[in-house]
């Protein structure tokens, strides 16, 4: 999963860098939307999330929904990507401001360059944690949820996303969980835990 996400993501990446045309998803007020450095803290909770998914979320169906919900959602993001390239317009120029959030965002704006934007990924991976989570983890539920949201205003304050991503990358993260759960009965058969010292297998 880490593997399809980082080489596809920094591969499309770099084809949106090489075309000539590109969207603006922007709204008309988003202008006029404060850049708050801070925020940038909160923009890396998803990588938090990601962590405290991984080690709260530990039943063998949970885990079969979260490699399946993944590569639906991640494989549509991508498939979008590559057809309709949005560009994030609004990066402020950080140059001569100095301060750890600064240095935080400008580090994440040079890995980072400002496509990928729609539906935004940063907003779907915890989205869909908690929604994988939401049944049979009724504690870390709430913190994952609190941190999808602190994720979704934050890349909005940072400047790395428009409204409009935010929005679709909520959207992306629901349709692709109901597909996986009505579609169950199909891919779980791929699916094996019954192999000695192996929680979860997936045969080939």
């Amino acid at each position: 999963m880490l593997g399809y996400f980082s080489f596809g993501y920094m591969f499309l990446n770099w084809l949106a860098s090489g075309k000539t045309v590109h969207y603006d998803l922007s709204l008309a007020f988003e202008n006029q939307i404060p850049f708050i450095p801070a925020f940038i803290l909160g923009y890396c909770c998803v990588y938090l999330g990601m962590f405290v998914a991984f080690f709260v979320i530990d039943t063998v169906q949970d885990w079969q929904r979260t490699v399946v919900c993944f590569l639906i959602m991640t494989t549509a993001c991508y498939v979008t990507f590559y057809f309709f390239p949005v560009k994030m317009s609004m990066r402020p120029d950080l140059a001569g401001h100095d301060g750890i959030f600064y240095s935080i965002t400008r580090f994440i704006f040079a890995i980072d360059l400002p496509y990928n934007c729609f539906p935004s990924l940063h907003v779907a991976f915890p989205t869909f944690a908690t929604l994988v989570a939401w049944k049979n983890h009724k504690t870390a539920r709430w913190t994952l949820l609190a941190m999808a949201v602190i994720v979704m205003v934050s890349v909005v304050l940072v400047k790395q996303h428009y409204i409009a991503d935010v929005l679709a990358g909520v959207a992306v993260s629901l349709g692709s969980f109901a597909i996986t759960v009505k579609t169950e009965r199909l891919w779980k058969g791929f699916f094996s835990d019954k192999r000695p010292g192996c929680a979860l297998a997936l045969d080939l």
